[in-house]
């Protein structure tokens, strides 16, 4: 009976000493607001920092950066915001909401066809012809980025060059990635979208059409720390760690 007894005493012991260490060890949370062009980067770098962390679980929130910068004014929680651009991140440093913004990352523009190329592009100027062009909404940094480009290009081929290409548009998209979902889907037959999109997964449902230097973009990727986020600014400086440098440059970024 006696050893009954003493027996129970240790299993309660026991209980509450994983109970106390459990409490000790209790899972922080990192809210990411991350362009969606940085989709695969960031899940590598989710999986990297948190087997170095194993207290912290980061979540992760992908989408446009304009539809992330309006979640935010509306009150939805968050640490870090990464921008495609940085209009969005000035507009929330001029509501107080973060203190900081600063440059983390570069990136530039291609043209996509489907890998059977049913359009029959095979240049920039093919675009003014009969196709199904998918552009990113204007208010989207990769839409604005897109037009920017059609002005340019503008000047290259005539002046009735850009009103062409954007009458043959068929739809224009939240994010980057629905954007290059319609080519990979075959909906489109052409599309705008980031270098960094991609990816070794896909390489062979596109052909990539390049964008002269002159007539590109250099899309500067800014960031920043939400305030009040103590939790944040582990992660916020690993964001430029060399670490992280590495898993950028593989999926086509350039840290500043």
């Amino acid at each position: 009976m006696k050893k009954s007894v003493s027996w129970l005493i240790v299993l309660i012991c026991i209980t509450i000493g994983t109970t106390g260490c459990n409490n000790k060890k209790a899972e922080k949370e990192i809210t990411v607001f991350a362009a969606s062009s940085m989709t695969e980067s960031m899940k590598e770098i989710k999986q990297k920092f948190e087997k170095n962390n194993p207290d912290t679980n980061i979540i992760l929130n992908l989408d446009s950066s304009s539809r992330l910068r309006t979640q935010i004014e509306n009150g939805v929680k968050a640490d870090v915001f990464i921008s495609a651009s940085e209009k969005h991140c000035k507009k929330l440093k001029e509501k107080g909401i973060i203190d900081n913004k600063e440059k983390l990352l570069s990136n530039s523009m291609v043209l996509i066809v489907p890998s059977d190329n049913p359009a029959n592009i095979e240049n920039l100027n093919d675009l003014r012809n009969k196709c199904d062009l998918v552009i990113a909404q204007r208010e989207v940094p990769a839409g604005d980025y897109a037009l920017k480009i059609l002005d340019d290009l503008n000047n290259k081929y005539g002046e009735d060059y850009k009103e062409k290409v954007l009458n043959n548009v068929v739809s224009k998209e939240n994010n980057v990635k629905q954007v290059l979902a319609k080519v990979i889907l075959k909906e489109a037959q052409a599309a705008f979208v980031y270098s960094s999109d991609i990816t070794d997964n896909i390489k062979n449902k596109v052909r990539v059409i390049d964008i002269p230097k002159d007539y590109n973009i250099n899309a500067v990727y800014f960031y920043s720390l939400l305030k009040n986020s103590d939790d944040g600014l582990k992660l916020y400086k690993y964001l430029k760690s060399e670490q992280s440098e590495i898993i950028f440059e593989k999926y086509g970024f350039k840290l500043f």
